[in-house]
């Protein structure tokens, strides 16, 4: 794997928060998550990882694998859409 740094996406409400990765980016650089918890989401192409505990543990990991990480944010306000997809 030649991957050295992504862009990635946080997401918030107003009540917690997730990391949107792709489901083949988390594949190809997951190296130490042994499962992701019922408290993150997923749709068809990609995780939103919780931000406490998964988001967290991924996010150490790729900067343990040296990959850069550059971070935007969106506020979906009070309610965000992702608390309505299927929980992993």
């Amino acid at each position: 794997m030649n991957i050295t740094e992504t862009n990635l996406t946080f997401y918030k409400d107003g009540g917690h928060g997730w990391l949107k990765v792709s489901k083949d980016f988390f594949n190809r650089t997951n190296r130490t998550m042994k499962h992701i918890s019922c408290y993150s989401y997923q749709d068809n192409n990609y995780y939103y990882l919780e931000e406490d505990l998964d988001a967290t543990l991924y996010l150490k990991n790729l900067k343990a694998e040296g990959i850069k990480i550059n971070l935007s944010f969106k506020d979906d306000g009070d309610y965000s859409p992702i608390r309505n997809l299927q929980r992993v």
